[in-house]
């Protein structure tokens, strides 16, 4: 302060146990204080502490949005989307697909006028660009008068359910395409995928176990080349046991299990999903998993860096910030020593300020900067980090602040070690937070030291001091303060004037409280130059003082308080009435002396006038303008300080009307409070809102009566307002939060052994609010069969050795429960832990989704097989058929006709002869027929040389012999897939097949055509109709027909009357057809005989 510079600290009152904050400015004659109460303002930044602890400790998504959608606040992406942290208006393009937009635009508006819960699945954009699947469910959150004022929302991520499904509904289709696709998902999913087999002894205790199968995404999740045939003892013989159990439980128990954990061997954490497949003889293991290590090493960093700020937030000694740091770091990365240095001599020597050691390594005092490498300088002077690996590895993280290297953080490994790029970030960002903290702690410590000099200053100044509040109470005195009333100098100090100290005008009136200089000072926004009073000592004596009073404002010019100083003059009034009955020899020095006095007087009030500009309070003096009827109808504005100019933005209202100036006054009823102010005489106070004239601001005003006039302080709470407003949001997202994600959150205060519970974890227990918990109460809820796990979450509460994730199933109300339980243990600034913070969310709804989803998995996969043993049966029972009525007699026929073809019979019977070969030639010709109709039937080679419409032609005419067919095709401009050509074929063969065996028909048309995206079957016969079978089953070639629709997504109805005949109607989605550029026109390809 002595060097012109403003310092600012916080502190908590010991009088009125709040939080205050003290700035010092320096004046043209000493130092200028003011005091803020900033209580409120940590209470909200603390309740924001507290929110953000929840949003990390839990594992959903969270947003805010506005009332009407248009902006987001607030995202907290979790790794799967890109954080928000500012105020957004284009949300909808940064995280919704366009194909998407119109539906969740439409859900909004639907939520938005009934007030009511939005809640919808859709694709997303995920934060590496790639698209994701999430449920989003947010709820309203109201105002006093029932209006919205934002939305608070949370996202699960069902990506892989999603996928889950997509690969269930694929798994429909026919055998050999199903294989396909899914050979073709695992090989394209960015998941690793794998089949193991697993290894037990003879104790059934998992060994090891073998690679049989894996995934092109294997590799780079798990960085493990070549391992198809390998084992995993010998790719990574210190792979961790509990590996090995969890895969060799699924095994033996068939039960698939989820779980994520982290593989130090391979440097990476996994999230996995394992469950068995093939026979459980085989102990053969599917394993589906996720590489986390970036999603980890940012909770650690996070989690970190939180436990690091807490830590370092109150400490004020500049070593002891140091030693922390450091240590907390050393600890966390498993290092030998840990140190801060900072720059000396030009950027060539470091420093030690302080650091942290095993115990088994030395703390270096000061060293090079070439030590850390022969570029180190250059290096560090970029911003740069140095890492060096030998026998001893070490790291040197610079910080650079306006281009100059001003501190070095070193790091030591005892051993050869490669530091990760997680390590070095980290290290990072603990170099900038300690250089702050360490800056921040010099500086507390200098404006301490310079405190403890003011202060020192203060007391032997020779002059009487005292310093007083917005309020008029007295905050300090010196000693010459006390000398001079002869009071002791442990008296309480805030206290009024009026309550200690007696006084009297010239005039001999009474000193009231308000008369007092100070007072003035304060109230008024008056500067006292050299006024005289009578004041009586604590002993009756009667001494005369000169007064100077100025108020204390601050930035803005509102008044914070106020500054008296006076001396004792009775000696120089006396000497005045000496002088004045003395000769005229003593006139001249009277007037030295006046003159001397008065420029003492003059500096004096340079020094109260830069008091009074740093005043924290506006202020304004009005006058009341009446009409005929004495009715006061305007205040005349007479005076008003800067602070109010600065506010109002206005320099000329002294002399105008208020209410004309600012007719808001009169609309929110502070003009009334002012008129009846001044007919009681009572001090009137308001809090209010004004929003007129362009002005918006909160204000807490106060107004005085005096001569005729009316004295108005006017003080702008607009940050406390907003602080007040901001806590209650945050209380209201806390509740709020846990009810949307059916989830609760708990502290466990390991001191006092108290369990606290938030409205969530009393309904999650179904228990009434406030009744007294304890850890043991997951030990009363829970199944026989989690009791082990229930008593582990109680040894870790108790305990408060680590953070930990639990499942646990309880028991509420006869229902079972699932709970995934999540914990944090904080710890104080020597590394003990105080308390543990929790999370318990409510999983039952998603354990029994993917229950049923593995059940109908199962099922589906079944009825697939069954149909397709019944379809395969179905096709060699006909062929067979083929073969013994058809192409079988024939060639027995030829046979038999071959026996007549003999020498003997040419020369004997030469007319018989050849009867016998054109006969036999005959049997030939029929039987290559018959074999081509065969072959035709099990694999059309015209559909493949050319084409749909030239395969249902020539199935036309070779069924023309006994019903007559009108068929016509008309495919457009699309070109269909193979698979769709060879199943429209098929169904087309299978119906007219039917129509010749079972209809008795003498005509049906069949109508083959292609627009809108899809083909459209439809056959139609004048026979007997379709008849219903007793047990209402459908023959097998219907069946085949309604399962391959099926399997396309396609749909069939069916119309029989014995009056009528049949109309079978069949649809197929065209999928991924090229549009061909022109236009074809349905052809009749009709043939008859």
């Amino acid at each position: 302060m002595f060097q012109g510079i403003v310092a600012e600290t916080d502190f908590i009152s010991p009088v009125t146990d709040r939080w205050v904050r003290l700035t010092a400015a320096p004046g043209s004659n000493g130092v200028v204080m003011s005091f803020v109460d900033i209580h409120d303002l940590k209470f909200a930044e603390y309740a924001d502490h507290q929110f953000k602890l929840l949003v990390t400790a839990g594992s959903n998504i969270v947003y805010r949005m506005s009332a009407d959608w248009t902006r987001m606040y607030h995202l907290k992406g979790k790794n799967m989307l890109v954080d928000t942290e500012k105020v957004t208006g284009n949300w909808m393009d940064k995280y919704i697909p366009e194909t998407d937009q119109l539906l969740v635009r439409a859900c909004i508006a639907q939520a938005i006028e009934s007030k009511s819960i939005f809640e919808l699945e859709h694709q997303v954009i995920q934060a590496d660009g790639s698209l994701g699947w999430i449920y989003s469910r947010a709820v309203p959150v109201f105002d006093s008068q029932d209006q919205i004022t934002e939305w608070l929302g949370a996202v699960s991520d069902i990506t892989m359910r999603k996928k889950g499904e997509h690969a269930l509904r694929e798994s429909q289709k026919s055998f050999k395409i199903s294989a396909a696709k899914y050979l073709s998902l695992f090989n394209s999913i960015d998941q690793g995928f794998c089949v193991i087999k697993v290894l037990f002894d003879g104790n059934q205790k998992a060994t090891d176990y073998q690679f049989l199968e894996i995934n092109p995404a294997f590799e780079a999740q798990t960085g493990l080349k070549d391992i198809i045939g390998k084992y995993m003892r010998e790719l990574a013989p210190d792979h961790e046991e509990h590996w090995f159990r969890n895969y060799g439980k699924v095994a033996l128990d068939g039960m698939p299990i989820r779980f994520e954990a982290e593989a130090v061997a391979l440097k990476r954490w996994f999230d996995v999903y394992a469950f068995a497949i093939d026979e459980p003889e085989k102990h053969h293991v599917a394993i589906l998993f996720n590489d986390i290590t970036a999603r980890k090493e940012i909770e650690d960093k996070q989690t970190f860096l939180l436990k690091l700020s807490d830590a370092l937030h109150p400490l004020a000694d500049p070593k002891k910030t140091v030693s922390v740091a450091m240590q907390l770091l050393a600890v966390h990365l498993g290092l030998s020593r840990a140190q801060y240095y900072e720059i000396e001599s030009k950027d060539e020597y470091l420093t030690s300020r302080g650091g942290y050691t095993d115990g088994k390594s030395l703390i270096s005092k000061s060293l090079q900067v070439n030590e850390f490498g022969v570029d180190a300088k250059k290096t560090f002077l970029a911003g740069q980090t140095m890492s060096v690996r030998g026998i001893e590895s070490l790291v040197g993280v610079p910080v650079v602040k306006d281009g100059r290297l001003v501190a070095v953080l070193g790091l030591y490994h005892k051993v050869s070690h490669d530091w990760s790029a997680h390590e070095i970030a980290l290290a990072e960002e603990t170099a900038q937070r300690t250089w702050a903290a360490f800056e921040r702690a010099k500086i507390e410590e200098v404006l301490r030291k310079t405190e403890l000099r003011l202060y020192t200053v203060l007391q032997q100044a020779p002059i009487a001091i005292a310093i007083s509040g917005s309020s008029g109470e007295i905050l300090f005195r010196n000693r010459v303060f006390d000398e001079l009333w002869g009071r002791p100098a442990h008296e309480t100090t805030a206290r009024l004037y009026s309550d200690f100290y007696q006084g009297f005008h010239l005039d001999g009136k009474a000193i009231v409280s308000e008369d007092w200089p100070g007072s003035r000072a304060v109230l008024e926004g008056k500067v006292i130059d050299g006024e005289v009073l009578e004041i009586v000592r604590q002993n009756g004596e009667h001494i005369f003082c000169a007064f100077n009073a100025a108020p204390i404002r601050d930035e803005q010019g509102s008044i914070t308080g106020g500054v008296v100083l006076f001396r004792d003059v009775s000696v120089e009034r006396s000497v005045e009435a000496a002088l004045r009955a003395s000769e005229e020899k003593y006139r001249n020095e009277l007037k030295k002396e006046v003159a001397d006095r008065t420029r003492e007087l003059q500096e004096n009030y340079a020094l109260l006038q830069t008091i009074y500009d740093t005043n924290l309070v506006g202020m304004s003096v009005f006058a009341p303008v009446r009409d005929n009827l004495e009715e006061i109808v305007d205040f005349q504005i007479l005076m008003v300080n800067k602070l109010i100019v600065s506010a109002t933005g206005r320099d000329d209202m002294v002399g105008k009307l208020y209410a004309e100036l600012f007719p808001g006054v009169k609309q929110m009823g502070l003009f009334d409070l002012m008129v009846k102010t001044f007919k009681t005489g009572e001090h009137g106070k308001m809090e209010y809102h004004y929003a007129y004239d362009g002005i918006d601001r909160w204000y807490s005003t106060m107004f005085v009566k005096g001569e005729d006039i009316l004295v108005s302080t006017n003080l702008d709470i607009t940050e406390r307002v907003k602080a007040e407003e901001e806590r209650f949001r945050n209380y209201l997202l806390l509740q709020q939060s846990e009810d949307l994600a059916q989830a609760g959150s708990w502290d466990f205060d390991l001191l006092s052994g108290a369990l606290s519970w938030s409205d969530g974890m009393y309904r999650l227990f179904n228990l009434q609010r406030g009744v007294e918990v304890r850890p043991e109460v997951y030990l009363d809820f829970a199944t026989p069969e989690c009791l082990p796990a229930a008593q582990r979450i109680v040894d870790h509460l108790r305990n408060g050795d680590r953070d930990f994730e639990e499942t646990l199933e309880i028991q509420v109300n006869e229902n079972a429960t699932v709970l995934h339980i999540k914990a944090n243990a904080v710890k104080n600034e020597n590394g003990d832990s105080v308390r543990v913070l929790g999370v318990n969310m409510d999983i039952t709804a998603t354990r029994e989704t993917e229950r049923r989803l593995r059940l109908l998995e199962a099922r589906q996969q079944q009825e697939i097989f069954q149909v397709t043993l019944n379809t395969q049966e179905q096709e060699r029972r006909r062929v067979s058929e083929s073969l013994h009525n058809g192409l079988g007699q024939l060639l027995y026929g030829t046979k038999l006709s071959l026996n007549y073809l003999t020498p003997e019979t040419a020369i004997e019977n030469t007319e018989k002869y050849i009867q016998a070969k054109h006969y036999t030639q005959d049997l030939l010709a029929e039987a290559i027929k018959e074999t081509r109709r065969i072959s035709h039937e099990l694999m059309p080679t015209v559909l493949a040389e050319f084409g749909l419409k030239a395969a249902i032609k020539e199935v036309c005419s070779q069924l023309q012999s006994g019903v007559r067919f009108n068929c016509t095709v008309s495919l457009g401009d699309f070109k269909l897939d193979n698979y769709l050509e060879l199943a429209v074929f098929r169904t087309v063969q299978e119906l007219m097949i039917n129509v010749v065996r079972h209809a008795n028909a003498s005509q049906a048309t069949v109508i083959v055509n292609a627009k809108d995206n899809e083909v459209r079957v439809y056959v139609k016969d004048n026979g007997r109709g379709m008849a219903i079978k007793a047990d209402g089953k459908q023959g097998i070639g219907l069946s085949s027909i309604r399962n391959k629709v099926e399997l396309l997504k396609g749909t069939i109805s069916i119309k029989g009357k014995s009056t009528s005949g049949t109309v079978v109607d069949v649809c197929f989605p065209i999928y991924n057809s090229n549009q061909i550029k022109k236009e074809t026109h349905g052809e009749d390809i009709t043939s008859r005989r």
